[in-house]
């Protein structure tokens, strides 16, 4: 089988928490396959304190954590300032709109439904990645060309362009 492109580049990480054994291996073999690589835990506590520990570029979650369920934990992550920059993926069995308006609203940057395809669950996970480190690298220029442009004056709050706006 061809890997998908990009899967030979420096591998990025994901966190996946899922209760049920099976569907743990079978989305690590196909996080993996896809280039990640994976951590794999069982509950919602060991996720949160994984998450914390390692910071994965992303998490992936199941709605019905133990000890921990996936909104809370989306919620705890993203009110986390070790944890908060990183995306989200929630899967839920459950296709009520309740839930994945609860799910949104705690911070999840994606919500599938349960049971998803391997290989659309792994695309979604590369695509958050990739979309994530493309702000970050947004950000950085951003916050580079202000603080070149505050050296030279022209920045919204330098002393430049205050006496600019004055005259």
């Amino acid at each position: 089988m061809k890997k998908p492109p990009g899967a030979e580049r420096k591998k990025r990480s994901v966190l996946f928490a899922h209760d049920t054994g099976d569907q743990r291996d079978m989305y690590a073999r196909q996080f993996r396959w896809a280039g990640l690589r994976v951590r794999a835990v069982a509950n919602g506590a060991r996720a949160f304190a994984e998450a914390r520990r390692t910071a994965p570029d992303v998490i992936v979650l199941g709605y019905r954590l133990r000890s921990i369920d996936g909104p809370t934990l989306c919620w705890l992550l993203k009110h986390d300032p070790r944890t908060r920059r990183i995306p989200l993926i929630l899967l839920t069995a459950d296709v009520f709109e309740a839930h994945v308006i609860n799910a949104r609203g705690v911070g999840c940057d994606l919500v599938l439904t349960s049971p998803c395809p391997p290989d659309r669950l792994s695309e979604a996970a590369v695509a958050l990645v990739g979309r994530s480190a493309a702000l970050t690298r947004a950000t950085r220029r951003l916050a580079d060309r202000t603080a070149r442009a505050s050296l030279r004056g022209h920045a919204p709050g330098s002393r430049a362009a205050r006496r600019r706006h004055r005259r």
